[in-house]
């Protein structure tokens, strides 16, 4: 049976606002650390790279501007974490790798994550997970698809 659209919207919704409390929990998680849901996400994304990348790619990853990448870089404990090198290909570029400092940290915001989620965990069952799961991907597909092609309305 085809879902309705005004079910399909009030899901919409509510994952929009777990979304939102979920950053907020993980903001609360790494407070402690003195780091935010976004400063997690650059070093996850840097704990992912096993080569030096550029600032314009991490602006592009996170739809953001470079200055912004910069600005989160350069705060604590941000700041100690990564290592800055003159892209050799193009002397103006900045490119920019996780250092062993940065590793810890991360080794750090995986256990917080661990912890997180271990607290949530008796409140599901597996299979709640995993058909969670499948819906979310194939909203992600179906979105994917209408890139694909153009927007026919009524």
């Amino acid at each position: 049976m085809r879902a309705r659209p005004d079910t399909l919207q009030t899901f919409t919704w509510e994952l929009r606002r777990s979304f939102r409390d979920l950053g907020e929990a993980a903001d609360t998680e790494l407070q402690p650390l003195g780091l935010t849901v976004g400063d997690r996400a650059l070093l996850e994304f840097l704990s992912r790279e096993d080569r030096p990348v550029s600032m314009a790619a991490l602006a592009r990853t996170y739809g953001v501007s470079r200055q912004h990448i910069h600005q989160s870089l350069r705060r604590p404990p941000l700041d100690a974490s990564v290592d800055e090198y003159t892209d050799p290909d193009d002397g103006r570029s900045v490119l920019i790798s996780l250092n062993a400092k940065g590793r810890g940290v991360w080794k750090r915001i995986q256990s917080v994550d661990a912890a997180f989620f271990d607290s949530l965990a008796h409140a599901f069952t597996q299979e709640e997970i995993q058909q969670a799961h499948q819906v979310l991907r194939k909203l992600r597909a179906t979105l994917f698809a209408r890139k694909e092609l153009p927007c026919v309305r009524d």
